[in-house]
């Protein structure tokens, strides 16, 4: 069950449920864990217990704009672990808005984030860094 930013709050006592069984069908080894390398095995169960650890014993309205972010981040890696679909994981995060203090919240996949990454490199290759305004030449 994965926090969407915006939407409604999520149900921690179904989110810790889930968490329980991640881990304990992990240790198993049982399901999608049986063939999943023992690296990734120990820190999806790692990434699960420190879940755990944030959200146990506390409502939603409890936790800050930054943790309930760590929270879905994690919930994300979590599943796109799972499901084999890190392409599709959803990272958010919080930044200041240039010129201001309005923070604002952004979520994107993580193609979205490399197709973005890949084309400000691209820009920068074909239209180069100048330096100076009289020196400036385009590809150098």
């Amino acid at each position: 069950m994965a926090y969407q930013p915006e939407d409604k709050q999520p149900n921690i006592a179904d989110i810790l449920e889930n968490q329980a069984t991640i881990r304990s069908e992990a240790e198993a080894r049982v399901g999608v864990f049986k063939a999943m390398p023992a690296r990734q095995r120990n820190d999806l169960v790692t990434k699960s217990s420190l879940l755990s650890n944030t959200l146990e014993g506390k409502q939603w309205a409890d936790l800050t704009d930054a943790q309930r972010i760590e929270v879905f981040n994690t919930l994300e890696q979590i599943n796109a672990a799972l499901t084999k679909a890190e392409d599709e994981r959803v990272v958010c995060e919080q930044k200041k808005r240039p010129g201001s203090n309005m923070i604002m919240k952004s979520c994107k996949t993580v193609a979205q984030l490399r197709e973005q990454r890949e084309d400000s490199q691209k820009f920068l290759e074909e239209n180069g860094i100048c330096k100076g305004h009289l020196n400036c030449v385009p590809g150098q």
